[in-house]
C-alpha cells in the first residue's frame, strides 16, 4: 500500500468516517481532488469493505462545462465505476452564484441519497480547502467554531482527503499520470476563495513556512473543542425553551440564558436556529453578536434582529423569540355577530350565547352591542376607558403594561367602536358593554 493510500485509510478510520459495507458515491468534477478520490477509494474498497460509485453535476454557468462531464465520464469508464449525471437547465443567476452552485450541487447529492443509490456521498476537500475555508469565515469575522473549517464527517457527506494537501494529490496524480481537467474560474481572483488561494496563503507560508499545516492543526483542535461547547449547549438549550413558537422556531427563558456565559449563549443561538431550519453556514459573528446584544443591552434600544434567510430574533415579555420572521397572521375584520367563530391559525374566536349562570370568557350585555362593533386588529391610535380612572389610555400602553407578547398582538382580535376598544382577550371588558346583575341577555367572548 502506497503512502497516500495509507494516509487516506487512517482517516477514514481515526474518524469513523465510512462503515463496512457502506455504498460511497464520491461527486467527482473532473478536476484533481476528486479525480485523486475515487481512484484511492477504489484502491481501499476491498480493505474497507465498501461499494464505490461515483456521480457528477454540471451547473452549466460556463461555456465548455460539458468537457468536465466528459471527463468525468472517461476517468470512471476506465475505472469501471457506475456513475450518474446531472446538469443545471435553468441557467445561470446574476447574483450569488457560488451559493446558487453549491445549493444545486448539494440538491442533486440529496436526491440520490433519497434514491437508495448511496449511503454516503464522498468530496475531495482536502487540508488546504479547509485552511482556506477557515481563512475566510476569520475574514468575515466569524466566530470560533466557523474556523473550525470544513468538517471531516457532516451528516451523510464525507471528505476522506482532509488531511491530504494539494500537492500530495498533483504528486501523485503526475506519478501515475492520470487524467484529470482544470476549472479555469480557480485561476481568476473573482471569488474570494481564489483571493485567498493566490495571495493570502501564499504570504502566510512565505513569512512562517509550514503555516497551512499550522494552521489545520489548530482547526482540527478548533472543530474538536466546538462539538464539546455545542453538546453542552444543545443540552442547556433543552432546558431554556419556553415554549416552540407559532410561527416556528423556539422560545427561550431569557433570564436564564442572560446568566450563562457568552460563548455558551452564542452556541445556544446557533443551535436554536439550525433546529428551526436556518441555513447556519449563513449565520456570521455579527448576527450571533447582534442577537446577545438583545440580552445584554435591554431596555437600552432594539427588540429584534433580522437574521439571514428570513429568520429574526426577538425579545419581548415572552422570552427571546429565535425563528423565521414570518408575517403576522392579522385578524379578519369581522362584523359583530352572534353566535360568531373566526379562526386564525390554531386560534379562535367564539361568540355565543350565554346559558345558566357559569360563563367562560368575557360575559356581555348583547342589548348594548351596536350595529358599527367590529372585531379587528389593533391598530394605531387605539385607545379604552379603564373603569374607575379618568381619561384615555392607548392600547398599546396597555399591552405592554400587562406584559403581552409583540409577536402576537397583532393576530389577538379586539372589540372596537372607532378607534375605542371594548375588549381585549383576557384583558379587558368595558363596563359600557359588560352585563350586571339585571342583564337578561347575555353573551360571552373568547379568544381560545
Amino acid at each position: 500500500m502506497d503512502r497516500l493510500v495509507a494516509k487516506v485509510k487512517s482517516s477514514i478510520l481515526k474518524r469513523g468516517m465510512i462503515p463496512k459495507g457502506a455504498l460511497v458515491c464520491v461527486a467527482v468534477s473532473g478536476g484533481p481532488d476528486s479525480t485523486a478520490l475515487l481512484a484511492l477509494l477504489l484502491k481501499l474498497r476491498e480493505s474497507l469493505g465498501i461499494t464505490v460509485k461515483a456521480c457528477h453535476f454540471d451547473h452549466a454557468f460556463r461555456s465548455g462545462s460539458e468537457r468536465d462531464a466528459e471527463t468525468a465520464r472517461r476517468q470512471a469508464k476506465s475505472l469501471g465505476v457506475e456513475i450518474v449525471f446531472e446538469r443545471n437547465k435553468n441557467g445561470k443567476p446574476q447574483k450569488s452564484i457560488q451559493d446558487t452552485a453549491r445549493r444545486m450541487r448539494y440538491g442533486f447529492f440529496e436526491r440520490l441519497l433519497d434514491s437508495g443509490y448511496a449511503d454516503l456521498i464522498a468530496t475531495g476537500h482536502t487540508l488546504d480547502d479547509c485552511v482556506e475555508t477557515s481563512v475566510m469565515w476569520m475574514l468575515r469575522g466569524a466566530g470560533p467554531t466557523a474556523f473550525g473549517g470544513i468538517s471531516a464527517v457532516r451528516g451523510k457527506y464525507v471528505r476522506p482527503l482532509i488531511d491530504v494537501s494539494k500537492g500530495e494529490i498533483l504528486n501523485w496524480l503526475g506519478e501515475r499520470k492520470i487524467e484529470f481537467c482544470e476549472d479555469p474560474t480557480n485561476a481568476t481572483d473573482d471569488y474570494l476563495r481564489n483571493r485567498v488561494r493566490h495571495h493570502v496563503i501564499p504570504a502566510m507560508e512565505r513569512e512562517a513556512p509550514g503555516a497551512v499545516r499550522a494552521i489545520s492543526r489548530l482547526t482540527h483542535l478548533v472543530e474538536s473543542q466546538g462539538e464539546v461547547v455545542d453538546a453542552i449547549a444543545l443540552e442547556k438549550m433543552t432546558g431554556l425553551i419556553t415554549k416552540p413558537a407559532r410561527s416556528g422556531g423556539f422560545v427561550l427563558d431569557f433570564p436564564l440564558l442572560a446568566n450563562e456565559p457568552v460563548a455558551l449563549r452564542f452556541s445556544i443561538y446557533r443551535a436554536a436556529l439550525k433546529m428551526a431550519g436556518l441555513d447556519i453556514i449563513k449565520l456570521q459573528m455579527t448576527h450571533v453578536e447582534s442577537i446577545d446584544n438583545l440580552l445584554v443591552k435591554v431596555g437600552l434600544g432594539k427588540k429584534s434582529v433580522d437574521l439571514p434567510g428570513g429568520y429574526m430574533a426577538r425579545l419581548d415579555h415572552d422570552g427571546l423569540f429565535l425563528g423565521l420572521a414570518s408575517e403576522t397572521e392579522k385578524f379578519p375584520t369581522t362584523k359583530f355577530s352572534c353566535p360568531l367563530e373566526v379562526k386564525v391559525g390554531d386560534m379562535a374566536l367564539l361568540v355565543a350565547l350565554c346559558s345558566g349562570e357559569a360563563h367562560e370568557g368575557a360575559v356581555f350585555d348583547i342589548a348594548k352591542i351596536a350595529d358599527n362593533f367590529i372585531f379587528r386588529s389593533r391598530i394605531p391610535g387605539d385607545f379604552l376607558r379603564l373603569k374607575n380612572v379618568k381619561g384615555r389610555k392607548t392600547l398599546k400602553t396597555f399591552l405592554i403594561d400587562r406584559k403581552v407578547p409583540s409577536g402576537t398582538r397583532s393576530a389577538m382580535p379586539v372589540l372596537a367602536n372607532g378607534s375605542e376598544i371594548l375588549w381585549v382577550p383576557g384583558l379587558f371588558l368595558s363596563p359600557s358593554i359588560a352585563a350586571n346583575g339585571c342583564t337578561v341577555n347575555t353573551a360571552s367572548l373568547k379568544w381560545i
